[in-house]
């Protein structure tokens, strides 16, 4: 998220790709084996679901995103949003001057609304994981002695 707070979208392309590859892509690396593994997850189809339906702030807020929201992402199937967050990470990643479609370190804003929709598609996953925990009574204990021992420890140090 620093990535997309710093605009260096390609940047965060990895970073956020490098989240879904580590927790849905079984290992796989190549295209057509990675996308089996990504739509197999019914997690993150619901979170990719998720970001297109409702894309939320970061790309709402400002016209220009939304517009290219709308004109890239908006009416896409899962799978199809899958296939393009894949080919957009190999585009990247395979880099030649031998290419016509070359990307330039320097054109970042041409991938912000790329850079920002993963950056929904992986908020999405990290809650879903992270909110079984929040309210779990075993984690609520658990921080609860901590707190008591943290506060034990200051009044013994006082």
């Amino acid at each position: 998220m620093l990535d997309v707070y710093e605009q260096n979208y390609i940047e965060a392309i990895y970073d956020f790709y490098f989240i879904l590859e580590t927790l849905f892509g079984d290992g796989q690396y190549k295209h057509d084996a990675v996308a089996r593994a990504f739509l197999s997850s019914d997690q993150l189809r619901s979170c990719v679901q998720g970001a297109l339906s409702d894309p939320g702030p970061v790309i709402t807020y400002d016209d220009h995103i939304r517009t290219q929201f709308e004109e890239s992402y908006r009416g896409m199937t899962v799978e199809e949003a899958v296939e393009r967050i894949i080919t957009l990470r190999g585009h990247l990643h395979h880099h030649t001057a031998k290419r016509r479609d070359i990307w330039h370190p320097e054109d970042q804003r041409r991938y912000e609304v790329d850079a920002r929709f993963l950056q929904t598609v992986t908020c999405n996953v990290v809650f879903a994981i992270a909110s079984r925990y929040l309210w779990d009574e075993g984690v609520v204990r658990a921080y609860e002695e901590l707190a008591r021992q943290y506060r034990s420890e200051r009044s013994d140090a006082g």
